[in-house]
């Protein structure tokens, strides 16, 4: 009986987890927010919400309060909005460093050179 109640469970979950992940590809990749802070908060909002469900569903809160699951969640969340946040920074010198490259004279002279070779 015991096995029954096990695999029904982890199929409810399984489909929770699915839905709830639908959920935020339709809602939150899908569309364009003004302002950033905004879009990061929704993020925020849903990853808190999927941990509360996703504790409650898995009994964590028999381990550990739902304050320290919320903080370490969070805490989680800011670290990688850093490092997201780092890595888009490096991205945009790189991609500014090879448009001031592409725009220097000797770039120029070099595009010439190649034009005159292909006609």
């Amino acid at each position: 009986m015991a096995d029954i109640f096990c695999s029904i469970k982890k199929g409810i979950t399984k489909v929770l987890g699915t839905t709830l992940f639908h959920v935020r590809l339709c809602f939150l990749e899908y569309m364009e927010y003004r302002y950033p802070i905004v879009e990061t908060v929704f993020k925020l909002i849903y990853i808190i919400a999927l941990v509360l469900i996703s504790g409650r569903i898995w009994g964590w809160y028999s381990n550990m309060s739902s304050a320290v699951l919320l903080l370490m969640t969070i805490g989680i969340f800011v670290v990688c909005v850093c490092l997201d946040t780092i890595s888009i920074l490096s991205e945009v010198k790189a991609i500014n460093t090879l448009i001031e490259r592409k725009g220097s004279p000797v770039h120029n002279e070099i595009a010439a050179e190649r034009m005159k070779n292909n006609e």
